[in-house]
């Protein structure tokens, strides 16, 4: 999967996996955003957060539309006007409906991407955990692959030690296992030897 949508409320996020990074496009009432974070600059530390939003503002808005809703009641045992009812009645919907709103979502779940210079926020259920899962897999192996691609090569016009470290930090980072870092290892000794 080299693509993920996203949509929380008001702001629709894309992800897309090019060669050189992330692409990540964002819409959202106020800003669109576009930009691109490098595979070197991402890391494979994956942090698991659930952010609690808006529990007090949806405190006080069940607080409204209980009050609005007993204003109704009396309003209708009172045999007010019409008029002061249905105000009553559209104003216990409006809060009613906010209210519903703000629990609805006083929880979001939130996956970062990190251990680099920059960090990737992903929510974690949209559109599934399951699909959210599987496309940072896709990520940490577009990683590997760019590392590889630019440190796991043998140059001549590198110093040995220098390439030796880099295979040493690649192992470290868990670009390559054990059994690669020993093949480019001896590849690398063999060069030299040529």
């Amino acid at each position: 999967m080299k693509e993920l949508k996203q949509q929380y409320l008001f702001t629709k996020k894309e992800f897309l996996l090019t060669k050189a990074g992330v692409r990540v496009i964002s819409k959202a009432i106020n800003e669109n955003l576009e930009y691109t974070i490098k595979y070197e600059e991402l890391g494979f530390d994956i942090i698991k957060k659930r952010e609690k939003t808006a529990i007090f503002p949806a405190i006080v808005l069940l607080f409204f539309f209980l009050l609005e809703m007993y204003l109704l009641i009396d309003a209708i045992l009172l045999r007010e006007s019409t008029a002061q009812i249905v105000m009553w009645l559209l104003s216990a919907v409006f809060f009613g409906l906010i209210a519903g709103l703000a629990f609805y979502r006083t929880n979001k779940d939130v996956v970062y991407l990190t251990g680099g210079a920059k960090m990737l926020e992903l929510i974690r259920d949209k559109p599934s955990v399951q699909i959210v899962d599987h496309f940072i897999q896709n990520i940490h192996e577009a990683m590997r692959v760019r590392y590889k691609s630019k440190f796991a090569i043998i140059d001549h016009n590198l110093p040995q030690e220098m390439q030796i470290e880099n295979l040493r930090w690649l192992k470290d980072l868990g670009v390559i296992d054990e059994e690669e870092h020993e093949e480019l290892l001896i590849q690398l000794k063999n060069s030299y030897l040529l």
